[in-house]
């Protein structure tokens, strides 16, 4: 459930038509995070300016370049003291442990500067079970 809030958090954040599509049931969220494009857009709306160089397009698609763009994402993430939640960038460039990167993504989420005024991560309301 996660998984769709966040990927839903991320379309409306960077306006990301693969995030949407996901979102909405359509899509894989994993493969909409595949080249790092997205994550270095997702930072750079709320932290402007803090990841530059990103590969992009068809020059994204090469497996050292996906690396390349999630490792910017991941040593932002770092700078944010989110060591806890880091996740190695080829996992994510070569589809393996999408559990830590979503982990990685609700961490981020929480330290979204009280000064910026768009949207929000709302994470799933924790269900209390009854004895």
């Amino acid at each position: 459930e996660d998984e769709l809030r966040l990927a839903a958090w991320i379309h409306h954040v960077t306006g990301d038509a693969q995030s949407g599509a996901a979102a909405a049931g359509k899509g894989s969220l994993q493969e909409a995070l595949q080249t790092g494009e997205v994550l270095c857009d997702l930072i750079n709306a709320i932290w402007p300016g803090k990841i530059v160089g990103i590969s992009r397009g068809q020059g994204a698609q090469t497996l050292f370049k996906r690396v390349a763009n999630i490792t910017h994402f991941v040593q932002f993430c770092s700078s944010l003291q989110l060591s806890h939640s880091l996740f190695v960038p080829a996992d994510l460039a070569e589809g393996r442990n999408f559990r830590q990167v979503i982990r990685c993504l609700c961490a981020l989420a929480q330290q979204v500067p009280e000064t910026w005024d768009g949207p929000r991560f709302q994470p799933a309301p924790e269900v209390r079970h009854s004895d």
